[in-house]
């Protein structure tokens, strides 16, 4: 199943990338697609792990994305236009 999430979060990253955000929120914007490059380097390291049969790392590493690097994607979102004027 790994390798469909991280092409489905990669389309979405260079979707957002190419849609050219009003300037005032440019920098919430890549906040946003920062956080989202980080849980696909999250899902690309456990297919690695997977590969390698690693079981135990890939439930850590995807735990870890669950409880840490996914919520930061909402966190990023929730801020688009927020910042001090």
């Amino acid at each position: 199943f790994l390798p469909a999430p991280i092409k489905m979060m990669s389309s979405l990253i260079d979707c957002i990338k190419a849609s050219n955000p009003p300037t005032d929120i440019t920098d919430d914007v890549n906040n946003v697609t920062d956080a989202m490059k980080v849980v696909v380097g999250d899902f690309e390291a456990a297919l690695v792990a997977a590969k390698g049969g690693d079981l135990d790392k890939v439930d850590a590493i995807i735990s870890d994305m669950h409880d840490n690097d996914a919520p930061a994607i909402d966190t990023a979102i929730a801020a688009i236009g927020q910042s001090e004027e």
